[in-house]
């Protein structure tokens, strides 16, 4: 999927309170990390990649983990070219949220082929784990069908964001299904040189400066 605006991708992270999606994103755009949790409204980040020669921005969205903010949420929705859902390993009623989140997905985007990545963080925390990756991808995959869509792209990952497992892995494997572009490990750094359009963006840049 290709965004209008030239090479430009909008991907947004949903996901229950607490199940570590800023700190994905954070271990993603800014290399960083804090046990310290603050509750998101919505922010976001931006990042310039270099895929094998062909500059692209990957704009990401970090929203809230409450409902109180269904405009925004649909805002997002309806701009969005993929989708990373988080569920932490450790909470299973994490994973039941996420059903919810699907509905308003399936609502407005029924017939659009929209990759999805089903993110179970923390695997650190092992000795809590209270659901498996296999009994998640059952549940979604009927989930989904039990809606009457069969077309989203989904995939699953399991991160730790404290261990900065697996990270940058989610983010490659939306970049390859949204452009059909193998991403190998140079696909995440900064392009030497971009063009002047990329400058403008309202999303954040994350920890360097386009030069």
């Amino acid at each position: 999927m290709k965004e209008n605006n030239k090479n430009i991708y909008e991907i947004v992270v949903f996901g229950a309170a607490g199940v570590g999606k800023t700190s994905i994103i954070r271990r993603f755009y800014l290399g960083e990390f804090t046990n310290v949790y603050n509750p998101t409204v919505e922010d976001c980040y931006s990042r310039v990649l270099n895929l094998n020669g062909k500059v692209i921005v990957l704009n990401t969205t970090d929203t809230s983990g409450s409902y109180q903010f269904p405009a925004m949420r649909q805002v997002a929705i309806n701009r969005a070219s993929g989708f990373i859902m988080v569920y932490s390993l450790d909470n299973r009623y994490s994973f039941v949220e996420l059903k919810r989140l699907f509905d308003e997905i399936v609502e407005s985007k029924p017939n659009a082929e929209v990759p999805i990545i089903l993110v179970g963080n923390k695997r650190d925390m092992k000795n809590k784990r209270q659901i498996s990756s296999e009994q998640v991808v059952k549940d979604i995959t009927e989930y989904i069908r039990s809606k009457g869509t069969r077309n989203f792209k989904l995939r699953q990952i399991e991160t730790s964001a404290k261990d900065n497992y697996n990270i940058e892995a989610v983010f490659k494997e939306m970049i390859e299904i949204l452009t059909n572009i193998p991403c190998d490990k140079s696909c995440t750094t900064k392009p030497k040189k971009v063009l002047n359009w990329l400058r403008k963006f309202s999303c954040t840049f994350g920890s360097y400066t386009v030069n």
